[in-house]
């Protein structure tokens, strides 16, 4: 269970297309969040949970079919394993 924070739009009865900028930063941050913090994992599974909650509402709310790009792809949310000691 977790608070759908994104849902706030919903309830300020928020118009689909005032949704879309307000997604496109969100998506953006957390992008750039992943990357920053790859070799962090306590920092980075926190933006991997927010991406795949970012992606559920995208899909969810049907903004995926409407906009392409505003989801952000699994490989990104993919971590390559490593040993602890070489």
């Amino acid at each position: 269970m977790f608070l759908s924070y994104l849902g706030c739009m919903k309830l300020l009865d928020a118009d689909f297309d005032e949704e879309i900028p307000v997604l496109m930063k969100h998506k953006e941050v957390i992008e750039e969040r992943l990357t920053r913090y790859y070799a962090e994992f306590r920092y980075w599974a926190k933006y991997e949970w927010s991406a795949r909650y970012h992606n559920f509402y995208c899909r969810h709310y049907g903004f995926e079919e409407k906009v392409l790009d505003i989801v952000i792809p699994e490989e990104k949310l993919q971590r390559k394993m490593k040993p602890l000691l070489s």
